[in-house]
């Protein structure tokens, strides 16, 4: 049985690594936000420089709209944001924005498009001025590790070409904003880790582990006979 444990521990972990967590809206119940499972790296998933050069490929941008939706990676999540509109689109006019983000807990950027765009740090305030032109999109990815410790406040300001801000939820109704918002972690620590159902390869494994067991149990006993 000793023998069993070790052998089954590793799946065990393989099968319980799933992290699930929701963020809130300006502080209100009513506007829980759910995280976007993807299955690729967040940087694949924004995906700068594929259909569209030098802009987000989400899939979720629209015209004249600054979109903002939470992505989980395995046992990690992101903040991905993304202004304007790609050529589908036909965002005609271009854009550009000042962002404010105050950060009262964990949040890193991982990428902010296009490189040359100017980020100042002060203290826990980051600001970016974002400039982007015609069919063309600007935006950013935010690293917010395992989502413990979310505490964000966002201000936009001189605004060109944007009219709309939207908040997507997975599996729910999409959240009309205002240039200004705050995120942070549902309830301030609503963090589950739920072991996954069984699939159809992990009992395929299971079994075979059992099988080895009792034939190794089988082999000592007739060695001992």
């Amino acid at each position: 049985m000793k023998h069993l444990r070790k052998l089954l521990l590793p799946l065990v972990i393989l099968m319980s690594w799933n992290v699930n967590a929701a963020f809130i809206l300006n502080d209100d119940i009513n506007k829980v936000v759910n995280p976007f499972i993807i299955t690729e790296s967040f940087a694949n998933f924004y995906g700068y420089g594929e259909a569209v050069r030098a802009s987000s490929n989400t899939g979720f941008e629209e015209v004249d709209s600054a979109i903002f939706m939470i992505t989980q990676f395995q046992n990690q999540f992101s903040l991905i944001a993304t202004f304007g509109a790609f050529v589908a689109d036909g965002d005609l006019e271009g854009g550009k924005l000042k962002l404010e983000m105050t950060n009262d807990g964990f949040a890193n950027f991982l990428f902010v498009d296009d490189p040359s765009e100017v980020v100042v740090t002060n203290g826990n305030v980051t600001s970016i001025n974002f400039n982007y032109i015609a069919n063309r999109t600007d935006g950013f990815i935010l690293d917010l590790g395992n989502g413990t410790d979310v505490e964000l406040s966002f201000l936009m300001s001189q605004l060109v070409g944007l009219d709309t801000f939207k908040f997507l939820n997975a599996g729910g109704s999409e959240y009309d904003l205002g240039p200004q918002f705050d995120l942070s972690l549902f309830n301030g620590a609503s963090v589950s880790t739920p072991v996954s159902e069984p699939n159809g390869i992990f009992l395929l494994v299971l079994s075979a582990v059992i099988g080895l067991s009792v034939r190794r149990k089988r082999t000592i006993s007739a060695r001992k006979c």
